[in-house]
C-alpha cells in the first residue's frame, strides 16, 4: 500500500519539517510533500482585514525567499482553496491584480504600498505606475 504524507506551512506556526519527514520515511510513507499558502483569520473577533501585505513580508523575515512569499499569497492559496482560476496571471482566469512602483521580489517591502489595484479586470484604486 503506497502511502503519503502532505506537511504543510503555516506562517508563524512554521515547523522545521526535517524531522517529520524522517519520522514519515520511518513510518514507511512513500512519499512526502510540502507546499506553501497564505491565510487568514480576517474577519473573526480580533483579526481585521488588510494584514496580508505585512504577512508576506513576515514570511520573507522568517526564511521565505519573496518568490514563494508572493506564491504563498497567490497560487498557492489558491490551490489549497481549490480555485483553479484564480492565484496566477493567465488567460480565463479571474482579473484581480496588484501593481507596485518597486519589484517585490527585489524588494519585498514594496508590497506595503501598491500603486494600483484591479478587481475582476477594472481599476479598484490608484491608477498610474
Amino acid at each position: 500500500m503506497r502511502l503519503g504524507l502532505h506537511i504543510g506551512y503555516w506562517g508563524a506556526k512554521r515547523v522545521d519539517a526535517v524531522p517529520l519527514v524522517r519520522e514519515a520515511e520511518r513510518l514507511g510513507f512513500d512519499s512526502v510533500w510540502t507546499s506553501e499558502a497564505w491565510g487568514s483569520d480576517a474577519g473573526t473577533p480580533f483579526n481585521p482585514h488588510g494584514n496580508a501585505p505585512l504577512e508576506i513580508v513576515r514570511m520573507v523575515e522568517w526564511g521565505m525567499t519573496p518568490l514563494r512569499a508572493m506564491q504563498a499569497a497567490t497560487s498557492g492559496a489558491a490551490r489549497l482553496l481549490r480555485l483553479p482560476d484564480v492565484g496566477t496571471v493567465e488567460a480565463g482566469n479571474t482579473a484581480d491584480l496588484v501593481l507596485y512602483d518597486a519589484n517585490p521580489i527585489e524588494q519585498i517591502e514594496a508590497v506595503m504600498k501598491p500603486a494600483m489595484v484591479m478587481r475582476a479586470g477594472e481599476v479598484a484604486s490608484g491608477g498610474a505606475l
